[in-house]
């Protein structure tokens, strides 16, 4: 009798885990995509940010004349102006994504600089270790 209630109800736990647990591990998988893509784009926008330096030494280009190097120094800054635009835009973006995960990085996406130059080691360090638990929720 005792067999005969167990076997169904051990059978319908058995579905339920077996369902229930990839679910779980896709959740973890899908959060430290986001936190991956957004420690990414994070370190892309600092790299942009460090690369839109145009000091071109006319020595660096000896066959260039002064008003091309100078028409090449703005097309560079353009340039650089262009990359630094994007990269914020991708890396607000992609902190936003973990706003379910992270709320309290809204600081970091909501405002107009994202992030200050001496606070991006402490935003890539909190990124790299909230991808380790990625489902963990943080809190405001």
């Amino acid at each position: 009798m005792l067999v005969a209630i167990l076997a169904p109800v051990s059978a319908l736990a058995g579905v339920v885990i077996g369902q229930a647990l990839p679910e779980v591990f896709t959740r973890r998988r899908l959060a430290r995509k986001l936190y991956k893509d957004a420690l990414t784009a994070v370190c892309v926008l600092q790299a942009a940010l460090w690369n839109g330096q145009t000091n071109i030494d006319s020595e660096a280009y000896p066959i260039l004349s002064e008003s091309d190097l100078q028409s090449f120094r703005q097309e560079l800054a353009r340039e650089s102006i262009k990359a630094v635009v994007a990269a914020r835009a991708a890396a607000r973006a992609s902190l936003a994504a973990l706003y379910p995960y992270s709320p309290d990085l809204r600081t970091q996406w909501d405002s107009a600089a994202i992030v200050a130059d001496e606070d991006f080691d402490a935003l890539i360090r909190t990124l790299v270790e909230r991808s380790r638990k990625p489902t963990e929720k943080h809190r405001v």
